[in-house]
């Protein structure tokens, strides 16, 4: 095979197939506590295995010892250093990867509400208290959204790719400039402190503040625009996973498709070896931080070459040049070619008047919920700042629903999932997690312990069942398992 078409992603007759995505949400977890069981957990936790403070003990609580869950609806739930996560199953619809986050933030709530009642029962025993009610209060925010840079939350896509793409050579450019660029579209916008005290600043980009690399296989520390990490969850042989985390937690669908979609779509210009070097800004981290400071989005910055450039500019440049070379070549999906027009239309919104834009761009949203919430006669001395970042905060949260998932539950957003879609979930989608489920469900049934990853599920004194092609459907293997059971 020619080494052009080693790097495509084609079926048997020469078209396009669909691109295996997927998303990872972190979450935090606030728990209110009395001080007895504050005081307890400092003063036994460093010995105790759920951890020295009250959010880490109720983290552990929740998902137990296995700390790990395949659900299934297709995704893993499970404890990343202590936080909440939630990785979406292996999707090729954008908007279905984007619907399973939403479901994923009420399913997450849905199953910390349910285990407090236990939690609160446990610490009664551990700490020797009656009466009173240990954890006062739990919220789950999904995402940072606050000011404070020792921690950082975040939201991380996946993409299916050839081995034979590097992300060296082929991939760092083009991604370089587009995740320096898309946070005009992708942000969810961050409050800062005003120059005055008391006052409230605001940004584009929550995760503009953390990055400090161009290239980089960290994911807790040194972060980078573009991850090099190199974990398949597939045959390596064939297969490479590039593993994106320089997004943030977008709570619009709308936005969180057009991440995995532009994503795709540039990809597809990087498989065609499209040249993108052209529009390198000088300094990305840097650039990145000045577009995130500039809410009126017309501001420039200097590209290694000289030229000045918006950041509604370079995103135009670099979506017309991937989506015209793949569509020259026929490499684009009827589903990419549609995101691909949806992606150029909201620049051009965007450039017309960014506030019309708030049922696609979580940051419009945002800045608009805080403006009107400054606007409201007040009762108390809160200063701008203090309301601002309240408001921020409660956009986020999933436990009580927060700003976002009401707008969610209003119908709101310009792809926006149903009640039932909500609360009930989505049909598994027609790639490898159909495989796993079905696995996973068959042993648990016939009372067989199992050990299961995203690609491989060994029953208690089975045959080991490798999934190594995200698309797969069909598997003799397990198909002789279920006949089997």
């Amino acid at each position: 095979m020619p080494i052009e078409q080693a790097r495509l992603l084609l079926g048997p007759d020469g078209e396009p197939v669909g691109r295996i995505v997927g998303i990872e949400t972190e979450s935090s977890v606030l728990v209110e506590a009395t001080e007895g069981v504050k005081r307890y957990l400092e003063e036994y936790g460093g010995a105790y295995e759920r951890g020295g403070d009250a959010s880490t003990f109720v983290n552990v609580h929740v998902f137990g010892e296995k700390k790990d869950i395949y659900t299934d609806d297709g995704n893993r739930e499970y404890l990343d250093l202590h936080k909440p996560e939630v990785s979406t199953a292996e999707e090729t619809s954008f908007s279905g990867a984007a619907l399973r986050v939403a479901r994923g933030h009420i399913k997450m709530a849905r199953r910390y509400e349910e285990a407090l009642p236990g939690i609160n029962e446990e610490l009664k025993n551990l700490v020797g208290i009656s009466g009173r009610t240990p954890i006062k209060q739990l919220i789950i925010i999904a995402n940072n959204c606050t000011p404070n840079l020792t921690a950082a939350w975040g939201s991380h896509e996946n993409y299916q790719t050839r081995r034979a793409l590097t992300v060296e050579d082929d991939i760092f450019p083009a991604f370089v400039i587009h995740n320096v660029s898309r946070i005009v579209w992708s942000g969810i916008g961050l409050v800062v402190r005003g120059e005055k005290s008391g006052e409230y600043g605001y940004a584009l980009s929550e995760r503009a503040e953390f990055l400090e690399e161009e290239y980089g296989g960290g994911s807790l520390e040194k972060r980078a625009l573009v991850n090099t990490r190199d974990e398949a969850l597939a045959n390596r042989e064939y297969w490479r996973r590039y593993h994106d985390v320089s997004g943030e937690t977008t709570m619009n669908p709308y936005t969180t498709a057009l991440r995995l979609a532009a994503g795709s779509i540039l990809l597809r210009a990087c498989e065609l070896g499209v040249d993108f070097s052209d529009l390198m800004p000088h300094n990305p981290i840097f650039a990145m931080r000045k577009i995130s400071y500039d809410t009126t989005l017309t501001k420039s910055i200097s590209l290694e070459n000289g030229r000045q450039f918006t950041a509604l500019d370079l995103q135009e440049a670099i979506a017309e040049r991937a989506i015209y070379q793949a569509e020259k070549a026929g490499y684009l999906t009827t589903q990419e070619q549609l995101w691909g027009q949806r992606w150029l239309s909201l620049i051009d919104s965007l450039k017309k008047d960014p506030r019309e834009c708030s049922r696609m761009v979580d940051w419009v949203f945002k800045q608009s919920l805080i403006e009107r919430e400054l606007n409201r006669p007040r009762k108390d001395h809160k200063t701008d700042y203090d309301i601002s970042l309240r408001v921020a905060t409660a956009y986020h949260s999933v436990l009580p629903s927060g700003l976002a998932i009401k707008a969610m539950r209003k119908g709101f957003y310009a792809l926006n999932p149903t009640d039932k879609e909500l609360d009930e979930g989505l049909p598994l989608p027609n790639t490898r997690a159909m495989l796993r489920v079905s696995a996973i469900k068959a042993l648990r049934e016939a009372g067989i312990n199992f050990t299961a990853n995203w690609m491989s599920v060994r029953g208690e004194n089975k045959k080991n069942l490798l999934f190594g092609d995200p698309s797969a459907t069909t598997d003799d293997n397990l198909d002789r398992l279920l006949a089997s059971l």
